[in-house]
């Protein structure tokens, strides 16, 4: 699943559009605080997930290199009307960002998830 959800792969697909903005500043300080456990991430992707729609995947990632972790609800990325969140941590707060992929009616998510808070 993480090869599906690599910000590479996503970045070349074409059946997604995407956005990208800065990361919310609370998204951006739960997430500093919970890259040193699996357990603190897993917990932060899956409640960003509730807030997304039935496929739906959230992916924590650097720019190049492997995914650190992913969260999925549904069929993301394969179904047509996907959604997926990639978060990218920078050291700078204003260098973190949000982009948000999403295919089919999946778009329609797109305002609602800009600057995505935990």
């Amino acid at each position: 699943m993480e090869a599906q959800l690599s910000p590479g792969r996503l970045l070349s697909d074409s059946r997604f559009q995407r956005r990208t903005c800065g990361a919310s500043p609370e998204l951006i300080d739960e997430l500093r605080d919970a890259m040193d456990s699996k357990e603190l991430l897993a917990e932060l992707c899956n409640r960003l997930l509730t807030k997304m729609g039935d496929n739906s995947a959230v992916v924590v990632a650097p720019m190049f290199g492997k995914v650190v972790h992913c969260a999925v609800k549904g069929d993301a990325p394969s179904h047509g009307d996907s959604v997926v969140v990639w978060l990218l941590l920078d050291p700078t707060d204003i260098d973190s960002k949000q982009t948000t992929f999403a295919s089919g009616s999946g778009c329609t998510w797109f305002e609602k998830l800009c600057k995505l808070k935990p």
